[in-house]
C-alpha cells in the first residue's frame, strides 16, 4: 500500500489502498479498502458505488467511523378525526414529535422499552360544592345538573351575550310555585312587602315584620315571645299606634320578691283619652302587685304598670282590634 497523493483521470483497479488525499476526476475506482487521512473528494455522487444493503437504507456511523446499513425511520402522519364520523382534516405529515396539552388533562408516561403512555386525565379540576363532597373528574366524565324542588335550570348552546365566548348554565329559583299539600318556604331577609298569590282553594298568610295578616288563623295554642320588662314606676309595658287599634285586651303576669299576680285588662280609646278596666286578678300574696294605667302620648296608645315590691318584672300578651 501507498500512502502518497493519489489522482485518477481514468479507470483504476487495486486491492488495499493507503494515501493521504483522493481526488477522483473521472472514471473508476474499484478497491476493497480504501484508506485516506486528508481529503476524499470523489467528485459527482455519481461516482461512489458501494455494495450491500437495501432499497432506500441509510449508511450509520458508530462514531469511531465505521459504517452500516440502517433501514430509515418511519415517517409519521398525523390526522385530526371524529372517531365516529370517520371524518379525517388537518393532516400533518413528515412529524417527528407529538405534544399533548397537559392543561387540556393529557398526561405522559415513560413506560420503558422506549413505550409511552399517554392518558387522558381530568379536563376540570376540582368542584367544591358547599356542604357536599368534591367532585373529582376521572377521565371522559360527565357532570350532570339534577333540578330539585321549584329549581328551573336553564342551558343554552349560544354564547350569551353573543360577543361572549362561552356557553352557559343558568339556575333560577322558582320560589312562586308550591305543590299540593304542605310546603314551608324559607325567605331570606327582606325590605318591604313579600307578596304571595294562590291558585285554587289553598289558604294564605301575610307574615310581616310586625305579624301575620290573614282572614283566619288556626292555632293549638298562643304564646308570648316577649321579654319580661323591669318595672318601677309608670313604666310603658305596651303601646301601639292611636290610627292602628281601637281596643286592646291584654293577659299580664306580674312578679316581685314577694310572688306572682295573674291580671286582665281591657282598654279603648277615643284618639283623645284611653281608658281601661280591670276584669279578672288573681294573686298570690293576696295583693296587688302592680298599679295599671293608661294614656294617650302623641300618636300612641301607652299601657303603665308601677311596682308595689321590689324587683318587680312584667310580661303579657296583647290582642288587637281596629276600627
Amino acid at each position: 500500500m501507498s500512502t502518497k497523493p493519489f489522482n485518477s483521470v481514468g479507470g483504476y483497479s487495486v486491492g488495499d489502498e493507503s494515501v493521504s488525499n483522493v481526488i477522483l476526476a473521472n472514471g473508476d475506482i474499484t478497491t476493497t479498502n480504501l484508506t485516506t487521512t486528508g481529503i476524499a473528494n470523489l467528485g459527482n455522487v455519481g461516482n461512489v458505488v458501494i455494495s450491500g444493503g437495501n432499497a432506500n437504507y441509510l449508511l450509520q456511523t458508530d462514531g469511531s467511523g465505521n459504517l452500516t446499513w440502517t433501514a430509515p425511520a418511519a415517517t409519521l402522519t398525523v390526522y385530526e378525526s371524529n372517531a365516529n364520523a370517520g371524518n379525517i382534516s388537518n393532516t400533518t405529515s413528515n412529524v417527528s414529535g407529538i405534544l399533548f396539552d397537559r392543561d387540556s388533562g393529557f398526561q405522559v408516561y415513560d413506560i420503558g422499552n422506549s413505550n409511552v403512555l399517554i392518558s387522558l386525565g381530568s379536563t376540570f379540576k376540582t368542584w367544591i360544592v358547599d356542604g357536599q363532597p368534591n367532585l373529582v373528574a376521572q377521565g371522559e366524565d360527565e357532570v350532570q345538573f339534577i333540578a330539585g324542588n321549584n329549581l328551573i335550570i336553564t342551558t343554552s348552546n349560544v354564547p350569551n351575550p353573543p360577543t361572549q365566548l362561552y356557553k352557559y348554565i343558568r339556575f333560577d329559583a322558582d320560589v312562586h310555585y308550591v305543590s299540593n299539600g304542605t310546603s314551608n318556604i324559607d325567605l331570606p331577609t327582606a325590605n318591604g312587602n313579600i307578596n304571595f298569590s294562590v291558585d285554587g282553594s289553598a289558604n294564605i298568610a301575610i307574615i310581616t315584620s310586625t305579624g301575620i295578616v290573614a282572614n283566619t288563623i288556626e292555632v293549638g295554642d298562643i304564646y308570648s315571645k316577649r321579654n319580661s320588662i323591669a318595672v318601677t314606676s309608670n313604666t310603658v309595658i305596651d303601646s301601639f299606634g292611636v290610627a292602628e287599634y281601637r281596643s286592646a285586651k291584654y293577659s299580664i303576669r306580674a312578679s316581685d320578691d314577694t310572688g306572682y299576680q295573674a291580671v286582665e285588662v281591657l282598654l279603648i280609646h277615643n284618639d283623645i283619652n284611653s281608658y281601661i278596666t280591670i276584669y279578672g286578678s288573681l294573686s298570690m300574696t293576696g295583693n296587688d302587685l302592680v298599679t295599671l294605667s293608661s294614656t294617650i302620648n302623641g300618636s300612641n296608645v301607652e299601657l303603665l304598670a308601677t311596682g308595689v315590691g321590689a324587683n318587680t318584672l312584667v310580661n303579657l300578651i296583647g290582642l288587637y282590634v281596629p276600627d
